[in-house]
């Protein structure tokens, strides 16, 4: 019998899978505008990771997805976003050892009748 405790970083040599899930950002009632979600990490091994935003509306959840094969070392992975929503929730999965250092997330709120900026 094996007992799998806390610090384990293998499934008996096979690495084990993992999600992380964000809490939801923003307000269901208020538009926002979200440019992009950068994760900055360590991996320990060469692997795929998968970043998706999940984003609510009044009328459907939309996602956006992409995957990275990331190095052996520090690693800052950059999901554009560009899209108006309420809210959103950022989820990032993979296999083996990562150590996730921070996430930052580029948007902000759009106050119903201001004036649009011009560019």
């Amino acid at each position: 019998v094996h007992l799998f405790g806390l610090t384990d970083e293998t499934d008996d040599g096979s690495e084990i899978s993992w999600n992380l899930r964000t809490k939801l950002y923003g307000t269901p009632t208020i538009q926002s505008y979200w440019r992009r979600v950068n994760y900055e990490l360590k991996a320990e091994s060469a692997q795929p990771l998968t970043a998706t935003a999940y984003f609510s509306s009044s009328s459907s959840l939309i996602s956006k997805s992409r995957t990275w094969m990331s190095t052996i070392n520090e690693n800052v992975l950059e999901l554009g976003l560009n899209i108006k929503a309420p809210a959103v929730a950022f989820a990032l999965s993979g296999m083996g050892q990562v150590k996730i250092r921070g996430l930052s997330i580029d948007g902000r709120t759009m106050t119903p009748g201001a004036p649009k900026r011009n560019r």
